[in-house]
């Protein structure tokens, strides 16, 4: 309908634009779109408190139910207490429930981590029905796949860079 500046604004908010077709399909309606920034924390599964961070910075771009995310955290001379498993919190939406939607963080950074030799690598994965990446280290014993981290493998001055894309709720 109207709009500045050539723009379109729906009239409704359950109304959007049809991309790429001659007729109106679900499929192709593009109903919601956002950006904005967040503030990830790196936390424990059973409690955070105390954290002094040098940065935390986010953002992120939903289009549809993907949500993209960059986020960058970094401690600085206090990392707290951290109980349970190691986990960045504060995604800024839900992640869609069932098993087929834990998506895969990508680090670009880790700096000053205590991976012991049976962890060859970080990896994190976002957690079905939370705003929570659970941070693993991979398994090199074969026993299992990954194991969680705990706060041991943190220290002050751990720093982590990643990218997570995943289905909202």
């Amino acid at each position: 309908t109207g709009g500045t500046s050539n723009s379109l604004i729906p009239s409704a908010t359950d109304q959007g634009i049809y991309l790429g077709v001659d007729a109106a399909t679900a499929a192709n309606l593009l109903d919601d779109y956002e950006e904005g920034t967040f503030t990830p924390v790196l936390g424990g599964s059973s409690g955070t408190t105390g954290q002094n961070y040098s940065g935390q910075a986010a953002q992120y771009i939903k289009i549809g139910n993907m949500v993209y995310t960059s986020m960058q955290t970094s401690l600085y001379d206090g990392k707290g207490t951290i109980t349970g498993s190691l986990q960045l919190q504060g995604l800024p939406f839900t992640c869609k429930t069932g098993w087929e939607h834990r998506a895969s963080a990508s680090f670009s950074y880790i700096y000053n981590w205590i991976l012991d030799s049976s962890k060859d690598f970080l990896q994190g994965q976002v957690q079905e029905n939370t705003t929570i990446v659970l941070l693993q280290g991979s398994d090199t014993s074969g026993n299992n796949a990954t194991e969680s981290l705990a706060t041991a493998n943190i220290q002050d001055r751990t720093e982590l860079s990643a990218t997570v894309c995943y289905v909202a709720a």
